[in-house]
């Protein structure tokens, strides 16, 4: 329920497909104070509010879009393969964005640049980024995931306010979140909205680190399907294996235990009579 302070002024209501600015007034009379009246004065103020709306909507944002890991995944592929899963992850993300009004384009084999619309970004945002899931499933031959990290920018309350706007800042403010968003691991989009607040969506680490992580997660997702589709996990480490190397293996075979797999190291005869 709207409070009124003050004998004047005015407030904004929505009702149904109508909006309203809505100037009330106390009407003072000889009478009894408890006759007092209050006057409401509705004015439609829809068009201009929708003309508002549309404008909002159609602010532009700034993208800055890296393929994570396209150096882990296609390690070990022949210059075929290789094109095939770029082309399968260029025409995922093209897909997504140029369906949704955006603008697109690459530069190297691993970065975007892109534009989208205020509207955009809400439905992205509305879906928590749904395409990650899709390029996180296109098929490699290594089983490896392929996955994406974007920094998004939208521009200050301020410049919105006054009408002004500064490109380079929205492109580097998109950029710091790029790196934000690799610095947490990859595989997720970092916007940052009017407020300056970031906000984070599709990754699931919590902490900010300072150093890329996306090797160490990939290679990790990696050793995790494979042990999940194996009845029997072997783990071997180089010859005349040192302590690191049964270190190693110790890591990896208790990894394989904690999900319920059987697993062995298997040592040389040198290691098995120094044990001995």
């Amino acid at each position: 329920m709207t409070s009124f302070g003050g004998k004047f002024g005015y407030f904004f209501e929505h009702i149904n497909d109508r909006y309203y600015r809505v100037v009330y007034k106390y009407l003072q009379t000889d009478s009894d104070n408890d006759s007092n009246y209050l006057i409401l004065y509705f004015e439609d103020i829809t068009d201009t509010e929708k003309q508002k709306i549309a404008c909002l909507e159609a602010m532009p944002v700034f993208c800055d879009i890296e393929i994570d890991n396209l150096e882990e995944v296609a390690k070990g592929m022949s210059d075929m393969q290789r094109a095939t899963l770029w082309a399968d992850v260029n025409n995922c993300l093209l897909d997504e964005l140029t369906e949704l009004g955006g603008f697109v384009r690459s530069y190297g084999d691993e970065n975007y640049v892109a534009c989208l619309s205020r509207q955009a970004l809400d439905v992205l945002k509305h879906n928590n980024f749904s395409f990650l899931e899709k390029i996180r499933a296109i098929h490699t031959v290594n089983r490896i995931p392929v996955t994406i990290s974007m920094g998004i920018s939208t521009f200050p309350k301020e410049i919105v306010e006054n009408g002004l706007s500064n490109f380079n800042e929205l492109a580097d403010k998109a950029r710091a979140g790029l790196d934000l968003a690799l610095g947490r691991g990859g595989d997720q989009v970092v916007v940052y909205e009017e407020d300056g607040s970031a906000h984070f969506y599709g990754g699931k680490t919590q902490s900010v680190e300072k150093n890329t992580r996306v090797r160490a997660r990939v290679v990790a997702q990696a050793i995790r399907e494979l042990i999940d589709s194996s009845a029997l996990v072997l783990v071997m480490g180089h010859e005349r294996e040192d302590y690191d190397s049964i270190g190693a293996a110790v890591g990896i075979a208790h990894m394989a235990k904690m999900t319920g797999v059987s697993a062995h190291i298997v040592i040389s005869k040198e290691v098995m009579l120094l044990c001995a």
